[in-house]
């Protein structure tokens, strides 16, 4: 992402290694000769998320403790340094490296027992990044948890929850069932307790909801405020807004009066301070509000490619109230569901995008019937 002047480093560990714990060391290894390489000080990076192999030897919950305050103590102390349960497709331990480069953004970091913040700012333009995790056992709770760190963050960085404009939803058992509540939906509850109508007159953030194989409730979000921001949802014409879903497409029981939908638009534009950004949310093949071609990951592949040129198509874009931009993606994350369909994905996903910076995970997608999803950035190509 290009948001302060910088960009990320995807490290994969050798596979080869016996454990999370050399995997960590070995990638560590690689990021120093990448900074000095690009000639960057180990200050630069911001965030750092670990996706990791719940299946390995050494996984535990305080052994990735100690692996987390070893990369800080590696690096700096003032990073967010994400674990994330999800295993990469061509290793055990993959390594996603933010860093700004920009002077003009000051930092400042907070840290919270069950996450942390970093808030840039920069001529009266305010970015915030950061986490909050919960991992109790019970995804009501963990959902509960984490969006009452959430506020606390906000709150604590003076940022209101209508600045939130994008956020990752990772949900461990994402389908899962606890006496007939789906994870998923659970979760969907939580989140539409905490939004209420913030998002009424500004629309949702542009989010990704998938699983993991571990570690309850965490949410990833980026907030941003300030007067020459623009910031708009994206809607894609062939996809029904996820928050309009109709009940029978909702799993399980409510935990309250009535199940609620998945808050979220399909993408959103940001344009500030002269970078403009196009947030493509967690795509999949979905045709209105229905899925399509269930169980067959080369049809939904190519189907999820197609929602996602539509959503980005020049003939979209003005319908958006957004400036028709040549735009190029940056940055693709693509989760498949099972590992044995991964050859297959990737033949299509790089047949279309080229060598686009893919990252490649094991996950299961917030519907039985979906076996990949899609999310990505787009930046605007600058004429010269």
């Amino acid at each position: 992402m290009n948001l302060f002047n910088g960009n990320l480093i995807t490290l994969r560990s050798d596979k080869n290694l016996p454990d999370l714990t050399s995997q960590t060391s070995d990638c560590l290894q690689q990021l120093h000769t990448s900074l000095v390489e690009k000639d960057l000080p180990s200050g630069a990076i911001y965030k750092i998320i670990l996706f990791m192999n719940s299946q390995s030897p050494d996984y535990e919950a305080n052994h990735i403790k100690d692996l987390l305050h070893h990369i800080k103590k590696e690096l700096h102390e003032e990073i967010l340094v994400i674990p994330l349960f999800q295993a990469p497709l061509k290793c055990d331990l993959l390594m996603e490296v933010h860093y700004s480069t920009s002077p003009e953004w000051k930092r400042s970091f907070f840290m919270h027992s069950a996450g942390a913040v970093i808030v840039f700012n920069r001529n009266g333009l305010s970015v915030a990044n950061g986490f909050a995790a919960s991992n109790s056992g019970d995804c009501k709770t963990d959902a509960s948890l984490v969006f009452k760190t959430l506020q606390q963050q906000l709150d604590e960085t003076s940022f209101e929850i209508s600045d939130i404009t994008r956020q990752w939803n990772y949900i461990e058992g994402i389908v899962s069932h606890k006496e007939d509540h789906q994870n998923y939906q659970v979760f969907n509850d939580a989140r539409s307790q905490f939004y209420q109508d913030h998002f009424r007159e500004s629309g949702y953030p542009a989010a990704t909801g998938i699983g993991m194989m571990a570690g309850g409730v965490l949410i990833d979000y980026i907030a941003i405020k300030g007067n020459k921001v623009t910031n708009v949802p994206i809607d894609n014409p062939v996809q029904i807004p996820a928050h309009k879903y109709h009940q029978d497409c909702l799993k399980g029981l409510p935990t309250g009066d009535r199940k609620t939908t998945p808050k979220f638009e399909r993408g959103r534009y940001v344009s500030l301070n002269g970078e403009e950004i196009v947030f493509v949310s967690g795509t999949a093949a979905i045709t209105g509000e229905k899925t399509a071609n269930p169980g067959d990951v080369e049809q939904q592949t190519r189907l999820t490619i197609e929602n996602i040129d539509e959503l980005i198509s020049k003939d979209n874009l003005p319908k958006n109230i957004i400036v028709s931009r040549d735009l190029k993606f940056n940055y693709l994350r693509i989760y498949v569901k099972e590992r044995s369909d991964f050859h297959k994905v990737r033949e299509i996903c790089e047949n279309r995008y080229g060598n686009i910076p893919m990252v490649w995970l094991q996950a299961n997608i917030c519907r039985d019937d979906l076996t990949v999803e899609i999310e990505g950035t787009l930046l605007v190509v600058k004429k010269t």
